[in-house]
C-alpha cells in the first residue's frame, strides 16, 4: 500500500559534485527514517546527476529530477517544495551536513506542539574542509506566543543569516503562504511571514553545519 511519508527533505543543487556524496549520507543515515527525499539538479555540467541517479537506485526514498537548463537558485529551492508531499518539509544544500538525530528531534518537537511551526537545530559555519570556523547563530526569540512578538523578533534580529529556513517546517503552515520569491532575502521574507502563524523552536543540543563553498553557486536569480 502507498504510504506518504512523515518529512519531505528537499536538496536543490548545481554543481554538487564535490561535496554530494557527503550531503546524502548525512541524510541518509538520519536516524528519523520516514522521509523522502527529492534532489532537484538544476542542469549540472559535472557528475552531480549521476552520482545522484547512482543513490537513487540504491534507496527507494529518493525522488530525482533534472532541469534542462539551468533556471536559478531561487526556482531550484522552490522546485523541491513543490514536488513535496510530506506533513513536515524541510530545505538542504549540497554543502550542508547533518548531525544524524536532527530529523527525529526536530519532528518530534512539531509534534507534539501545534503550536510550533519551525523545529531547527544550531547551525555551525565549516570550510571546504569540514575545519570549524565559527558558530553561525543569531540569537532571537521566536516562541513568543504572541505572533506580532515573534514577527518584531524575526525583522529586527534576523538579519541576513536566516539558518532557520534550513529547519523542519510544518507544510500546513507553509501553505498558507507564499512559496519563497525570487530576490534577494526572499528566505528572510518566508521566515517573516511564517513567524506570524507560529513558534520556532531552536533544538539547542542539536547541530547542522554550513559551507560557504564559492564553487558550488547556481546562477542567482531568473524570472520563473
Amino acid at each position: 500500500m502507498y504510504s506518504t511519508p512523515l518529512v519531505s527533505v528537499g536538496l536543490f543543487v548545481y554543481n554538487g559534485e564535490r561535496f554530494i556524496e557527503e550531503s546524502l549520507r548525512s541524510i541518509l543515515n538520519q536516524t528519523f527514517t520516514d522521509f523522502e527525499l527529492i534532489i532537484s539538479d538544476n542542469a549540472s555540467a559535472d557528475r552531480t546527476g549521476e552520482i545522484a541517479e547512482a543513490y537513487a537506485q540504491r534507496d527507494d526514498r529518493i525522488r530525482y529530477y533534472r532541469a534542462e537548463e539551468n533556471m536559478g537558485a531561487g526556482w531550484n529551492a522552490r522546485r523541491v517544495y513543490e514536488l513535496a508531499r510530506g506533513k513536515y518539509f524541510k530545505w538542504a544544500a549540497v554543502d550542508d551536513l547533518m548531525e544524524p538525530d536532527l530529523l527525529r528531534r526536530c519532528v518530534e518537537l512539531l509534534e507534539s506542539d501545534p503550536g510550533c511551526v519551525v523545529a531547527h537545530a544550531r547551525t555551525k559555519e565549516v570550510d571546504e574542509n569540514g575545519t570549524f570556523i565559527k558558530n553561525y547563530v543569531t540569537p532571537m526569540k521566536t516562541d513568543y506566543d504572541d505572533p506580532v512578538a515573534r514577527f518584531r523578533e524575526m525583522l529586527l534580529s534576523g538579519g541576513d543569516r536566516c539558518y532557520q529556513i534550513y529547519g523542519v517546517m510544518r507544510m500546513s503552515a507553509l501553505r498558507q503562504i507564499p512559496p519563497q520569491g525570487i530576490y534577494v532575502n526572499a528566505d528572510g521574507v518566508l521566515l517573516a511571514r511564517m513567524s506570524l502563524l507560529g513558534r520556532f523552536y531552536e533544538c539547542r543540543s542539536i547541530f547542522s553545519l554550513t559551507g560557504g563553498i564559492a564553487g558550488n553557486l547556481e546562477q542567482p536569480f531568473r524570472s520563473a
